[in-house]
Order: structure tokens, then C-alpha cells, then sequence
């Protein structure tokens, strides 16, 4: 079982995504290129490069690295794009929403995460008033080990890893994909969990599978900027227990636990 204050010293995690919506920010809305410099200067220690990019449509690739990924399409003249250091951390404000993702294994744990995206919301206060209309936190787990893609059954809980279809398959059957979604509503949070192998090069039944935990979690009804933290903590803690519970012990071994304050 998984203790909470550790860090998964070997995790999958692919990307961890937050993303808030609101209503028009007129501040931002035009086609100012130095529109965003008071939430630039906010956030400047933690993520001094930045990147205008100026168009009609900006597509912000948020999806789990099949051919057609999930995009969040805006509709501002300008997007700003802020980075840290490393290129791995990236906040994308447009005056509609905000996501902020890392990834290529820039997280170090839920508490670092928070500090990061406190900061960001701290900034974007600088533009209040608007009303926020989505709030989400997602956590995308690509498995790219080939025991364990192998061997799903000793990894994975029974009920997520459709060893019994695959196993059914016929000689002359290969697999090419098996992927599951289900969605459910806890209080005022929307979980959808996608599970399952995902072929990178689908429909090729020859193509890397790599079996996914992608963890989607959504408040709709946010009515203050000062709830994010809140719902943040609580949404982090309903995926937490489907990640616990979709694992077995086999996977957390493998994955190695290291205790850390900065969870």
C-alpha cells in the first residue's frame, strides 16, 4: 500500500496538468504583446523565458502522446507561453485560460506542484475580476516498461488490466489497442480515468503498446480564484486513491518509494 508523503522515485508520469477557465479577460484580450507583463514579472524567478505566440487559434497539446492528442483550442490573438530553465515546466495564458503542465519528469511531488501553481494564481489575481468556469487536475501515467506492459496482470489491478481479453485472443488474433474510459461524479468532482494500452502507432498491431493511467479530475462550479488551493487538495486526494487502487504492490516495488517532505 502507498503511504502519502513519498515520492515514486521511478513513476511513468508523462505529464501533470493544471488548466482553469474563465470569462474574457479584456486586459489581455487584444493583441498587446506586453499585455501580460505584470503576471510575466510575478512569476519571472520560476519561469524566465517566455514566448509570444501571436495568431487566431492556438492549439495547446495536452493530450497522452497518441496521433490525434487532446488539444484546448483558444481563441485569443496572443498566447504567452512561459517556461523555467529546462524547458519542462510551461504555463500557457490566454484570455480565456490558463494550463500549466510538466512533464519529461519535472515532478517532484503534489506540494511542489501547489507552490507552483500558487504562484501562478497569485499573478493572475493581477486581472481580477472574472468569474472562472472550469477548474482541472490531471495526471497522465505512460508505462514505457516492457515487463510491466508485459505482465499487466502482476502490475496492475484485475479489474484495470484486461488480461482475460487479451488472453482470449486467438492465435491468429494480435492485438492492436485495448483502451477503457469510465467516468464518474464524487461531491462536486468529475473523475474520468482512461485505462488500457495505447499503441503509438495505431492501427499497426506491430507498434509499441504502452499501457496507460490517465487521471482527469473537474470541478465545473469554482466560484472564487481563493478556492483553487482548496479543490485542488481535495481533487489531488480522489485521484490519489484510484492511482492506489489501480496498482499493485508489484508496481509501487518497482516504481520505489522514497519519503520526501516536499510531497
Amino acid at each position: 500500500m502507498m503511504q502519502k508523503g513519498v515520492i515514486l522515485e521511478n513513476n511513468f508520469l508523462s505529464k501533470v496538468i493544471f488548466r482553469i477557465d474563465f470569462t474574457t479577460i479584456l486586459k489581455i484580450a487584444g493583441d498587446k504583446k506586453e499585455a501580460a507583463e505584470d503576471f510575466q514579472k510575478k512569476i519571472f524567478d520560476n519561469f524566465p523565458n517566455v514566448e509570444i505566440v501571436h495568431q487566431n487559434n492556438v492549439n495547446i497539446n495536452i493530450g497522452i502522446g497518441s496521433k490525434v492528442p487532446e488539444k484546448v483550442t483558444n481563441k485569443s490573438n496572443i498566447c504567452w507561453v512561459f517556461r523555467n530553465d529546462n524547458g519542462n515546466k510551461e504555463i500557457s495564458l490566454t484570455a480565456e485560460n490558463l494550463i500549466f503542465v510538466c512533464d519529461n519528469g519535472s515532478y517532484r511531488g503534489f506540494k511542489l506542484f501547489l507552490n507552483d501553481v500558487m504562484l501562478i494564481i497569485t499573478a493572475l489575481k493581477e486581472y481580477l475580476p472574472f468569474e472562472l468556469k472550469f477548474l482541472g487536475l490531471r495526471y497522465i501515467n505512460q508505462i514505457n516498461d516492457s515487463e510491466i506492459n508485459n505482465n499487466v496482470d502482476i502490475f496492475i489491478n484485475d479489474s484495470l488490466s484486461n488480461s482475460n481479453i487479451i488472453n482470449d485472443l486467438n492465435d491468429d488474433e494480435k492485438l492492436s489497442q485495448i483502451f477503457n474510459k469510465l467516468s464518474f461524479q464524487k461531491d462536486k468532482y468529475f473523475l474520468n480515468l482512461q485505462y488500457g494500452m495505447l499503441n503509438t502507432q495505431f492501427p499497426n498491431p506491430n507498434g509499441e503498446k504502452n499501457f496507460i493511467l490517465d487521471y482527469d479530475c473537474i470541478n465545473n462550479h469554482i466560484k472564487s480564484i481563493d478556492d483553487v488551493e482548496k479543490n485542488l487538495r481535495e481533487m489531488n486526494k480522489i485521484i490519489f486513491e484510484k492511482f492506489e487502487y489501480s496498482i499493485k504492490d508489484a508496481l509501487i516495488e518497482k516504481m520505489g518509494e522514497k519519503n520526501d517532505s516536499s510531497c
